[in-house]
């Protein structure tokens, strides 16, 4: 099987940067990004389609995973959506975003975005909460710990 990597990050901490680095770096590697796929159904987030854009976002990365390498732009600030792609592939590496919250809600309001302020700060501490708990819950093989990935 391919590769799958996953950001792990809040909203305005560079995950989408991050992605298109990755494809100056790697041969053959996809984005997907739920993000794209909202905007492709006209809107930016409504949590009444929530559900179908889980469910086309899970079916890209399984497709494209029989070809190439994929990267997954997304926050993953939840064990559930951590999990989801682990029972993809138990070996996806996260690539992990340590932009601060403080940034992050500073880049929201210079992008005139001051709307994703409260998401900020409840997936900043859904992810500290996660930080706290046990790694080995997530990624059962030691090995995978190794290939975790600090970004700025």
């Amino acid at each position: 099987m391919n590769s799958l990597y996953f950001t792990v990050g809040l909203p305005r901490s560079g995950k989408s940067t991050c992605c298109k680095d990755f494809l100056d770096t790697f041969d053959n590697i996809a984005i997907v990004c739920a993000d794209d796929i909202r905007l492709a159904m006209g809107h930016r987030w409504n949590p009444f389609v929530e559900p179908m854009v889980n469910a086309i976002k899970l079916t890209m990365i399984r497709t494209l995973l029989y070809k190439q390498d994929v990267i997954v732009d997304g926050t993953h600030t939840t064990k559930k959506s951590i999990m989801e792609l682990l029972r993809i592939n138990h070996m996806a590496r996260p690539i992990y975003m340590k932009t601060s919250a403080e940034e992050c809600k500073k880049r929201a309001i210079d992008s005139k975005q001051e709307d994703l302020i409260p998401v900020i700060e409840r997936m900043d501490r859904q992810l500290k909460e996660w930080k706290q708990s046990d790694i080995n819950e997530f990624w059962r093989e030691e090995a995978l710990k190794t290939n975790f990935e600090i970004r700025d």
